[in-house]
């Protein structure tokens, strides 16, 4: 498995004032299609860097620079993500971690533990960066000189012939949508893993019809590839988020409000819950139905695990109705409990929090298959925002190995790292066994001062759209 440490790594500090990224090592971001979000109008921008590094803006210890026993706890995680991979390498790169500040820590965490969830998707970019590059000198070897390739960074350059020749290519390569580095008469272009399949064929047909009919200008249609509503939606969510834990006012946070203002986009008519016991067994029928036709029998949560739930007095619990039909129909759901109700999981028993009662366990999160593609995230962003304004301090959960790697990486986003890696997990005979255990902390250590949470805010589009780290060296 590739990996970003080398033991030249410097903790360093924060750079705010480039717009580009790295590397191969971020992720899909299921319904956000604008590459560079801080600049809502720019089609394809070479560096977009996926949700979960918004996952570093929910440790106040990032902006501060202290290091906590949660800190530890991340340090720990990031040490047995290295050593699992098995290679020398990654081994020799677990004495860096020790060195690392926390916002060093947290950002290079976040970035391997997507690398390695994404693996199988980071091999096939590589090999299609290789492939398209190749055909794209065929195209205009006289145009394209000096040619280098470096697959495993999914990245490529060139020179052109003089200046005025890279003058014109550079615009139009912005008509074409496609932004670039440039260095003199060379261009560099870094691709990354927030490309999904049908937007890397859109860059690289926007990238052979430059090439191939390159005249000194961009002859045909930019193609624009966005969904800006969405992305001012999780940019608003965070900085909520941000605002709320630093200051510890949770009461303007609601969950049934921000629900609302998100379930448009996945049709009219649905309507969300928040359920308690007092309303529990009207919709039990449903939650089970629901169970029945989104998991075969091995994945189902018994009945009696809801009604203990509920029983309890501790339940967390939203659904989303659809109104649309006479039957209640639950296109929804997502329960919580404190986490000493779970100790039959497997984890549980062993978690350094079960005796903390403001620490709860995610016991369910279910999607109709109808409505998947971006409502998992508002559900769990949903959750967060119920579980803040009932004084929970954190989240604990379980995520299958690289089969649920859209939800790691959800969870990611919202501050989440590991607790323990569960082998074998999974009592079933398909692949990727293994069980993710996560923490998510909800409540900060130390409060932030008002320059300081200021600067958090101000930072959120340059942190998820090509924020640096200082000095530090980065290899795939």
């Amino acid at each position: 498995m590739p990996h970003l440490l080398n033991r030249k790594l410097n903790p360093g500090g924060f750079t705010s004032n480039l717009r580009r990224s790295f590397g191969p090592y971020l992720s899909l971001d299921e319904d956000n299609y604008l590459f560079d979000a801080s600049e809502r109008s720019t089609p394809l921008w070479l560096g977009y860097n996926a949700s979960p590094l918004f996952g570093m803006l929910q440790f106040s210890e990032c902006w501060s620079g202290n290091d906590s026993s949660q800190m530890e706890l991340v340090r720990n995680a990031f040490q047995q993500l290295l050593l699992r991979s098995g290679n020398d390498a990654s081994c020799a790169a677990v004495d860096g971690i020790k060195q690392l500040a926390p916002a060093a820590l947290l950002y290079h965490y976040i970035c391997q533990s997507v690398l390695e969830q994404y693996a199988d998707e980071y091999r096939a970019a590589a090999a299609t960066v290789e492939k398209e590059f190749d055909a794209l000198l065929q195209k205009n070897s006289a145009l394209l000189q000096s040619p280098a390739i470096d697959s495993s960074a999914l990245k490529f350059s060139f020179d052109v012939e003089s200046p005025a020749v890279a003058d014109q290519f550079e615009a139009a390569s912005y008509q074409a949508g496609i932004h670039l580095t440039r260095s003199a008469n060379r261009f560099l272009f870094q691709l990354n893993l927030a490309y999904r399949p049908e937007q890397m064929r859109c860059f690289w047909q926007q990238m052979n019809r430059l090439v191939e009919d390159f005249q000194g200008s961009w002859t045909h249609e930019a193609v624009e590839i966005s969904n800006p509503a969405a992305i001012e939606a999780t940019y608003r969510f965070h900085e909520l988020l941000i605002r709320s834990k630093s200051q510890q006012q949770f009461s303007q946070l609601d969950a049934i409000e921000y629900l609302n203002s998100q379930l448009k986009r996945f049709g009219h008519g649905l309507v969300p819950v928040v359920l308690t016991a007092a309303n529990y067994a009207q919709y039990r029928p449903a939650i089970l139905q629901m169970q029945q036709d989104v998991y075969e029998p091995v994945r189902r949560s018994p009945p009696d695990e809801f009604d203990m739930l509920f029983e309890s007095g501790t339940a967390l619990a939203i659904a989303v109705i659809d109104n649309r039909v006479e039957q209640t129909r639950i296109i929804a759901m997502s329960f919580a409990g404190r986490l000493g109700l779970f100790t039959q999981e497997r984890g549980v028993n062993e978690d350094p929090f079960l005796d903390d009662h403001s620490t709860y366990y995610s016991m369910d999160l279910t999607i109709d298959e109808n409505f998947r593609g971006g409502l998992g995230r508002v559900m769990k962003q949903a959750m967060v925002l119920l579980a803040l304004k009932n004084g929970v301090g954190g989240m604990h959960g379980r995520n299958r190995d690289r089969l649920a790697r859209g939800m790691w990486a959800i969870n990611l986003s919202l501050g989440s790292f590991e607790l323990q890696h569960l082998e074998d997990d999974y009592p079933d005979e398909g692949p990727h066994r293994d069980c993710i255990y996560y923490r998510c902390p909800f409540q900060w250590p130390d409060s932030l001062s008002d320059d300081q949470l200021r600067e958090v805010v101000q930072s959120i589009p340059g942190m998820v759209n090509g924020f640096l780290l200082h000095d530090v060296i980065v290899e795939a």
